[in-house]
């Protein structure tokens, strides 16, 4: 269970700051503290063995809720800010999508 949660939580972060790097994305920090407790959160449901499968949407709503709000929108025209919002919404489709299906990639290859 152990390892699971560390491959889930840590090894899910250290790919996806590599793949950034790699795209030439601007990541927050290596250590996304609420991408950590959200991988966490779906290690331990299927920790679990299966009764809350049905919260693993309500936790992944809840980072989409916790993003948005913490990455508010600027409303200015000027064409640099919206190239900004093009690649803000490219990086938190890349975050926000491959976030969790890592994490449940890693806990079916680790079962």
């Amino acid at each position: 269970m152990l390892l699971r949660l560390i491959f889930g939580t840590i090894g899910v972060s250290a790919f996806l700051s590599e793949l950034f790097l790699i795209l030439n994305l601007k990541r927050k920090s290596f250590f996304d503290w609420d991408g950590i407790i959200e991988r966490a959160l779906i290690v331990m449901i299927f920790t679990t063995g299966g009764l809350f499968y049905f919260v693993i949407p309500v936790v992944i709503a809840i980072r989409i809720l916790f993003y948005l709000n913490l990455h508010s929108y600027i409303n200015n025209r000027e064409p640099a800010m919206e190239f900004q919002k093009i690649k803000f919404k490219t990086e938190m489709l890349l975050d926000l999508i491959l976030s969790p299906v890592l994490a449940v990639f890693i806990c079916l290859i680790i079962q």
